[in-house]
């Protein structure tokens, strides 16, 4: 019996120590191993253990019906089922396995790996070597899940020869079929990849093909170039058989304290009918931040083109103005201070540039103090803006102002604020004879506003908020016919700005007058999910009032109705109507859009009513209406689409569709999209093409979508 125990401790002790090579000093790396029954011949210094054996060591476990260890040659020979897993994810399924004592170099029979990040590598045999290499002969790799309901993976590589650098966390192929569905459509004697779990890696990411009106066919193929661990470049060559080549560079980089991004297209093309040959076109975009201090942040927005139909042209816009914008701004709570300059470019037909100003620069601050002794805040502030023209009307402008508030809360709750401000406005215009060369106003206000929210719960559990609001002020009329209107062109009166102490948009113009603004608040919130708010009123006045330009329901004694709702339920259901209305309740704006969210469907729509309005450049009315919906047919595949109507012409705007599948190892969308209206930087036609991604192969943003396996199939 004493020889029997003795035999089991050292077994035991071997268990622990010997079956890695290492000798009782090693003691620092933990060994383990878990068996239904150990031996140990001490004449032959083999370890043999059985049933449900587990051995663990730095990270890596070995689980096997049965292993055998020599400790002379320090190998183990292990028999299947086999799982192997290393500290880095991977795991290794086989049959049957001859290793080295710490597990990083040997043979396995009938190896299938499991990647981290999700990649599988199904081989007739492996060898494990220094560690870090796996090569494995006569293997195929997919990402894809396989069952009975899908025995063929969606995409493959099959190889001759794959060799997994555990290190480089690279996987090399050679003499390598790419299949899809099983079909072979691709062969290179030799490629690689980066592992599935690298999120950024140097190569060629998935190509894009469709067909334009515009351009004819056109390929796009990105290559992708790690810079380093904070920054990277894409270099994408846009081929199209119509007009040339395009070049897209797109740099990233993040810092400590911010951000580069630039998107640039450089392009080669010959689509102008009024020039010989092919031109050199540039244009794209960019934005950078920089904090500099706290609260203080350097930065830039970047949008242009060298020539006006060239992003449109391309579909890598669909705006028809680009500001491009350098600034430094400072934010302290309610201070702040900013200087920036800015560049307006028109891609609208029949829109010179040479009559849209330059921003040279633009100034703004504001400081706020407690006032001593009374109460409230005392707030001052600068403004000053000089516009420069090419051809035209320049004009400088330096603004100074100083203003009080205070507010209480009577017995009763109602919330009581009074205030006060006074600006002086500084001018000078050059190159236009309608004004002269300098002009100055002053422009005091006081005001007062009463507040009086009630609240209750009803029987049902709803909460009921009502606030009626009363705004007046007081303000005198001022001189505006020698100061042109640079900034207060266009004016939107709405319920978010119906209780302004002045409603213009900017410094050129002020409203002026003795007026009164009324209006209510209300909200209503129930534990179920069902939500509604309100808002609405309109502004009386002492006299009339022709301060602000065109229809914007804001002139004369009084003016329109203003009115907003929106009604929510849970997380699936949001819509919201705003409205601008005479005093005869016809519509002069109107706006609604909302959105439904119910698995599997999403509806979403949005409807614009612009009454017609000279000022604005709009001398017919405005209305139409985008509709969208989206539906997921199954796990993986969506259907969407997308319109939007002119109703004055009573004619599409643009209207398109994607179809998509996704799953956990490729994504790939049909799209489809028409530009039923055309000018000179966009012209009318059909855009129809494919976006493919195949996931752990390089791919970005892998999806989570199991395929058809995750339906339970066995």
């Amino acid at each position: 019996m004493a020889a029997h125990w003795t035999q089991i401790a050292r077994a035991a002790l071997f268990a622990l120590l010997l079956p890695f090579g290492l000798a009782a000093q090693d003691a620092a790396r933990p060994v383990a191993l878990v068996a239904d029954e150990i031996a140990f011949d001490e004449q032959t210094g083999v370890l043999t253990a059985r049933g449900n054996v587990e051995l663990y060591q730095d990270g890596r476990t070995l689980t096997a019906a049965a292993i055998r260890y020599d400790s002379r040659s320090e190998r183990i020979a292990a028999e299947g089922p086999i799982t192997l897993r290393t500290e880095r994810g991977e795991t290794v399924f086989a049959e049957g396995a001859d290793l080295d004592a710490d597990l990083r170099a040997g043979l396995v029979e009938g190896a299938r790996s499991v990647i981290a990040g999700g990649g599988k590598i199904a081989a007739a045999e492996a060898e494990r070597i220094d560690g870090r290499y796996n090569v494995l002969g006569k293997a195929v790799f997919s990402p894809c899940e396989v069952c009975a309901a899908r025995p063929t993976p969606l995409w493959r590589i099959r190889a001759e020869r794959i060799v997994h650098d555990q290190e480089e966390r690279l996987i090399h192929y050679e003499d390598a079929y790419f299949d899809v569905l099983g079909v072979p459509v691709g062969y290179l004697p030799y490629f690689r990849h980066p592992s599935p779990e690298v999120e950024r890696a140097t190569g060629l990411l998935a190509p894009e093909a469709g067909r334009d009106r515009a351009y004819g066919v056109g390929v796009k193929t990105p290559f992708f170039i790690v810079l380093d661990d904070y920054s990277d470049v894409t270099l994408t060559p846009f081929i199209v058989t119509e007009d040339g080549a395009i070049l897209e560079t797109e740099y990233r980089r993040r810092f400590t304290q911010g951000f580069l991004d630039l998107d640039l297209k450089l392009g080669l093309t010959d689509y102008d009918d009024d020039l010989d040959g092919t031109q050199l076109r540039l244009g794209g975009f960019g934005a950078g931040r920089y904090r500099l201090d706290e609260g203080v942040t350097a930065g830039f927005d970047l949008a242009f083109a060298t020539d006006d139909p060239f992003l449109r042209r391309y579909d890598f816009t669909t705006v028809d103005r680009l500001t491009t914008e350098g600034f430094v701004r400072r934010y302290d709570g309610p201070n702040r201070a900013s200087v920036s300059a800015a560049f307006l470019q028109s891609l609208r037909d029949n829109d010179p540039q040479s009559a849209i100003p330059l921003v040279l620069p633009e100034l703004s601050a504001r400081q706020v103090w407690a006032a001593p002794g009374i109460g409230g805040e005392v707030g001052l502030g600068f403004d000053a803006v000089s516009l420069v023209r090419e051809r035209g009307r320049d004009v400088a402008r330096v603004s100074l102002g100083a203003d009080y508030s205070r507010q209480e809360i009577i017995p009763g709750g109602i919330v009581l604020r009074g205030f006060a401000d006074a600006r002086a406005d500084f001018y000078r215009i050059e190159d236009d004879p309608a004004f002269e060369g300098e002009a100055a106003r002053f422009l005091p206000r006081i005001g007062a506003e009463a507040r009086a929210p009630f609240a209750r719960v009803d029987e049902a559990g709803r909460t009921h908020v009502a606030e009626p609001v009363i705004l007046f002020t007081l303000a005198p009329d001022v001189n505006d016919r020698d100061i042109p209107n640079e900034d207060s062109l266009i004016v939107e009166f709405d319920e978010m700005n119906l209780f302004e102490a002045d409603r213009s948009a900017g410094f050129d113009r002020a409203e002026t007058g003795a007026n009164l603004s009324v209006g209510a608040r209300y909200e209503m919130i129930d534990d179920d999910g069902l939500g509604f708010r309100a808002a609405g009123g309109r502004v009386f006045r002492f006299e009339e009032t022709f301060d602000f330009p065109g229809r914007a329901g804001l002139d004369g004694e009084v003016s329109d109705w203003v009115a907003a709702g929106t009604v929510t339920f849970a997380d699936f259901l949001e819509v919201s109507a705003r409205w601008r209305l005479s005093d005869d309740l016809s519509i002069n704006r109107a706006e609604a859009g909302g959105r439904i969210d119910y698995d599997p469907v999403t509806l979403f729509g949005y409807y614009l009513f612009v009454e017609s309005d000279p000022a604005e450049a709009t001398p017919l009315d405005r209305s139409e209406i985008s509709l969208g919906a989206a539906l997921a047919l199954d796990r993986n595949w969506t259907l969407s689409g997308d319109a939007q109507r002119d109703l004055i012409e009573d004619r599409f705007v643009t209207a398109g569709g994607v179809l998509t599948y996704e799953d956990e190892c490729a994504a790939l969308d049909l799209f489809l999209r028409r530009q039923f209206t055309e000018s000179f930087s966009a012209p009318r036609g059909t855009n129809i093409g494919v976006r493919v991604r195949l996931f752990g192969a390089g791919a970005a943003d892998q999806s989570k979508t199991s395929g058809l396996c995750a339906f339970g199939a066995n």
